[in-house]
């Protein structure tokens, strides 16, 4: 995960196209909130403010489909155990456009950050974690999207212990 991050930031900076500033462009801001899927003795929720830019990388059918490069950030709050901590996350994804574009098929991974890493019963392990996701968006009018992802989070054993979270997420953007 932290690999495929690294190369698609080194792609940004090498690739030789003229004027990457306008290819590199605001896409969506909106807001997510969710619940765990009851896999620990606590029960989690997350609600977070996000932003995703759009990259120049894009690969197009002739059938219309295509299939766009993002970075994404979010920054928000962690419940679970009677105790709150500030989580944030940066890191490329795919959309998969279908149905002229009005559906989106997605997926992800960062790094995510915890400010609190225990949580009542619940231990991390630390505070750096990768989240990983698939979901779906669709397009409800020219700027309004409404979406679903479920996401996987974990420390990918760099802590002992590594329980992860999985997380049911829902969210609403405003698409420019």
């Amino acid at each position: 995960m932290v690999l495929l991050l690294l190369l698609l930031l080194l792609l940004v900076f090498l690739d030789s196209r003229p004027s990457l500033a306008q290819r590199f462009y605001l896409e969506q801001v909106g807001l997510r909130g969710g619940v765990s899927d009851n896999q620990f003795n606590e029960d989690f929720e997350q609600f977070e403010a996000f932003i995703k830019w759009g990259l120049p990388w894009r690969w197009q059918w002739p059938s219309g489909v295509h299939l766009d490069t993002r970075l994404d950030a979010t920054a928000g709050i962690l419940t679970g155990g009677h105790e709150t901590g500030l989580v944030g996350s940066v890191g490329p994804s795919l959309a998969l456009n279908i149905a002229s574009g009005d559906i989106l098929l997605l997926a992800g991974t960062g790094i995510t950050l915890l400010s609190e890493d225990r949580f009542g019963r619940e231990d991390f392990g630390g505070p750096i974690q990768f989240t990983s996701y698939a979901g779906l968006s669709v397009l409800l009018g020219r700027n309004s999207v409404a979406g679903y992802r479920y996401q996987h989070m974990s420390n990918a054993g760099i802590y002992d212990p590594n329980p992860g979270l999985n997380m049911h997420m829902f969210e609403l953007a405003y698409h420019f």
